[in-house]
């Protein structure tokens, strides 16, 4: 027998349709939802297995609209971000794409029925991975042009090129995304330019690579490689290469302080910025036709 009021018994057999043999167990819930107030776990002895019936089955089989036990199918399920509905899937898959890098996101999946939506599943927590920088950029001359090129990252949408003028604001080159890894920057003007390249992915980007800077010294001249100074930023050594003997390097602080004067009289040489404290220091490279004067972050 089972009473759906409290008051009036009927029978589960004769009224229902469960000619069985039932253990029952039952519990009522508050919920807003009238349909899902009173789920009952209707377990059958003989086969164990077990089903759920919400109250508007009951109350059709009450009315006797129908006398039999409508087993409702699964539709899909309920994908949620961060407490927020994501998206409804029939999969029990899906790609969750252009995340913010660095940031933490939490996933629960909920099963949703005819009747209903189940209780979410386990929170599962995520943290996106920075996006890799660009390595190794480096420059050229060719015909008076400025020649870019670095080594790549894969599974990124492409790059930014941003350029700097006599140690002015750093400006996107671009207006997409470059496929390729390298950049040819045209008719450069006399003086002192410096380029660094980001990849991107969706509406982020990564930090950014190494800045390279070349001072131009005359229009036409073909001047070759000037320097290569690298790593940059370091916490170390930093190389310094040119296609020109290096007769004097001098490495000064942001404010103007003389910290190395040395003599090279050599294409190589480097200098040791693991005793400086983090910063902006600018490094000045004379050779036999010209002078550089280039960044060094210290981090």
């Amino acid at each position: 027998m089972v009473s759906i009021d409290g008051s009036n018994w009927e029978s589960l057999s004769a009224d229902y349709g469960f000619d069985y043999n039932w253990n029952i167990a039952a519990f009522v819930s508050p919920n807003s939802n009238n349909d899902r107030i009173a789920i009952p776990l209707i377990q059958d002895s003989g086969s164990k297995q077990s089903k759920q019936i919400t109250n508007r089955q009951i109350a059709k089989n009450n009315g006797r609209e129908s006398n039999k036990n409508k087993n409702k199918g699964l539709l899909g399920f309920n994908i949620y971000r961060d407490g927020t509905l994501l998206t409804f899937t029939t999969n029990q898959c899906i790609d969750d794409l252009c995340l913010e890098p660095q940031m933490t996101y939490t996933y629960q999946v909920t099963a949703v029925y005819d009747e209903g939506e189940s209780d979410p599943s386990n929170v599962l927590s995520v943290t996106v991975p920075p996006i890799p920088s660009p390595e190794n950029l480096t420059l050229s001359l060719d015909n008076g042009d400025i020649i870019l090129n670095w080594n790549g990252v894969k599974g990124f949408d492409g790059y930014n090129v941003y350029h700097s003028f006599e140690s002015g604001t750093f400006e996107l080159l671009n207006a997409q995304p470059l496929s390729e890894t390298t950049y040819t920057f045209s008719d450069p003007d006399v003086g002192y330019h410096e380029f660094k390249v980001t990849a991107v992915f969706c509406e982020y980007e990564s930090d950014p690579s190494n800045i390279q800077g070349i001072t131009i010294t005359g229009i036409g001249e073909n001047i070759s490689l000037l320097t290569k100074i690298y790593p940059n930023p370091a916490s170390g050594i930093v190389k310094i290469s040119s296609a020109e003997i290096i007769n004097n390097i001098r490495l000064f602080s942001n404010s103007g302080q003389l910290l190395i004067d040395a003599d090279v009289k050599a294409n190589d040489t480097k200098i040791d910025m693991s005793g400086f404290e983090n910063g902006v220091y600018l490094l000045k490279i004379e050779t036999g036709k010209t002078v550089i004067v280039n960044k060094i972050i210290k981090n």
